[in-house]
């Protein structure tokens, strides 16, 4: 037996996946949980870049996700490709948008946290945190502290050679 999302299950049936994701979900990424105990699942598309960035939601284990909220895009690049995903201490949720990842020139550095603001389950405002980044990737508050990841910062030399993240 093993415990996943709250629930006893048997080791056999995690062989399987535990869902199958609806059409404009073609590349799911980051997740968390937010304060009702729903899984929220980052979709940056990038298997499909027609597929708009967007948010996907499991309210209850065994349901299937569904289009929960689709993403403010980056106005140079028309698009937003949410990656990591974290609710703050404030109850924002923090959303980091990996433009780069595609390697399109028009995307070099535009990678940005957002901090969006949910009121009855619907996008009531957005803002842009930080942008300019090279490839942002994963997004954790801890202990009142924001923490970002960006898998490469090919600006910054090391002197073994090796890439920088």
């Amino acid at each position: 037996m093993k415990i996943v999302l709250g629930l006893l299950l048997p080791l056999a049936s995690l062989a399987a996946p535990f869902a199958t994701f609806p059409d404009g979900c073609v590349t799911p990424d980051g997740m968390t949980v937010d304060a009702q105990d729903r899984l929220v699942i980052a979709a940056a598309n990038f298997a499909d870049t027609k597929k708009p960035g967007a948010l996907f939601r499991i309210d209850n284990p065994g349901e299937r996700p569904y289009k929960w909220l689709d993403l403010p895009v980056n106005p140079v690049t028309g698009r937003c490709s949410p990656m990591g995903i974290a609710y703050g201490d404030d109850g924002a949720l923090y959303v980091v948008d990996n433009q780069p990842w595609t390697g399109e020139a028009l995307t070099k550095n535009q990678g940005r946290l957002l901090r969006l603001e949910i009121k009855d389950d619907k996008l009531a405002s957005w803002r842009v945190i930080a942008e300019g980044m090279e490839h942002p990737n994963g997004v954790k508050f801890h202990k009142g502290k924001l923490y970002v990841s960006q898998s490469l910062l090919s600006g910054i030399k090391d002197t073994s050679g090796l890439l920088v993240s």
